[in-house]
């Protein structure tokens, strides 16, 4: 996974669905003049990744301000995904996002990334920080579900890439 910090990130073509509830095909390779947090998240409808979710979107001003494009991605469903945003929070959905969540369910986007857990063929908690150009500056996985990188943690990775805003 570090070894791709510095390098060119990984294009691919997935279903996923949009902040707007629209089923798309999402192509990396249309992302232009904006920076990218791609993160990764084992399943929908579990009860850790919820709170992960909406604390991004809560803060997801903060990205925007920053021109920085925020992207999640599970190796659930576009159909899924979009379940899981309809479903209220209080009954164990996330509620609408304000930003795409990709699918992956060949699992072949988190394979490329290098973030499949070997055993439960799920993917593993982690972020990536790619610049404008298309190349990753920033890498983490999460060994603890608790472990996630608060907020600040992103903000201040975000500002050694992006510049203060």
């Amino acid at each position: 996974m570090t070894v791709l910090v510095g390098k060119k990130a990984p294009n691919f073509q997935s279903p996923a669905v949009t902040a707007q509830g629209e089923l798309i095909t999402f192509d990396s390779n249309k992302i232009i003049d904006q920076y990218i947090l791609l993160f990764f998240y084992p399943l929908d409808f579990t009860f850790v990744c919820p709170s992960e979710l909406i604390a991004l979107n809560n803060r997801i001003n903060e990205f925007k301000k920053r021109n920085v494009a925020v992207h999640g991605i599970s190796i659930d469903s576009q159909f899924t995904h979009n379940a899981w945003r309809r479903t209220p929070v209080n009954k164990g959905g996330i509620g609408e996002l304000n930003y795409t969540l990709i699918s992956d369910i060949n699992h072949e986007i988190c394979r490329t990334y290098g973030v499949e857990h070997a055993e439960a063929g799920v993917a593993l908690r982690a972020s990536f920080i790619i610049d404008k150009s298309g190349i990753v500056q920033f890498a983490y996985r999460y060994t603890y579900c608790n472990d996630i990188p608060e907020y600040w943690q992103l903000k201040v990775e975000l500002e050694a890439v992006v510049g203060k805003k």
